[in-house]
């Protein structure tokens, strides 16, 4: 189900940010490479939240019949992967064509192994269940997204007034 919202939630812009990258307008203008990131961004971000938004309220107001609580908790939690995995997208395709490819394998298996630990880490408070996943998932996942896009706002390439709307 999450997967699925998810793929809706990227619209596909993940790919439109490869394509419309170009390294030497960028160069030669700052401001257009500050409207691409922000453009580009945002672009996720905002549909991204709009859909996990609406799973949410469609959970939160489905018949019990359709949804029990034990489900509705459950896909509660996996709503906000929705967005994370939206913003990871983009945030990926960031690192892509800016040809760090390091950086992405290393933050990808350190995002891997931290949810193996914080799964482990959470055993013991939560039990086995698929809440202790999804938390642990959550977690990890928000501070990576937190830790990718910290620097874009602190290179000012992530601000709404860059947004191009035409």
């Amino acid at each position: 189900i999450v997967l699925l919202v998810v793929a809706l939630s990227k619209c596909g812009l993940q790919n439109s940010a490869l394509r419309f990258y170009n390294r030497e307008e960028f160069a030669a203008d700052p401001s257009a490479e500050r409207r691409y990131y922000s453009t580009m961004f945002f672009s996720v971000i905002a549909p991204a939240a709009a859909i996990t938004i609406l799973f949410a309220a469609t959970i939160h107001w489905a018949p019990r019949s359709l949804v029990d609580a034990g489900l509705s908790a459950v896909l509660m939690m996996a709503a906000g992967l929705i967005f994370l995995r939206a913003a990871q997208s983009i945030l990926w395709s960031f690192l892509r064509i800016e040809e760090r490819t390091k950086a992405y394998n290393v933050v990808s298996l350190i995002m891997r192994a931290a949810t193996i630990a914080a799964v482990c880490g959470l055993l013991p408070v939560l039990g086995a269940s698929v809440e202790t996943y999804f938390a642990a998932t959550l977690l990890v996942e928000a501070v990576v997204v937190a830790l990718m896009v910290i620097p874009l706002f602190r290179r000012g390439l992530a601000k709404m007034t860059h947004v191009d709307s035409g």
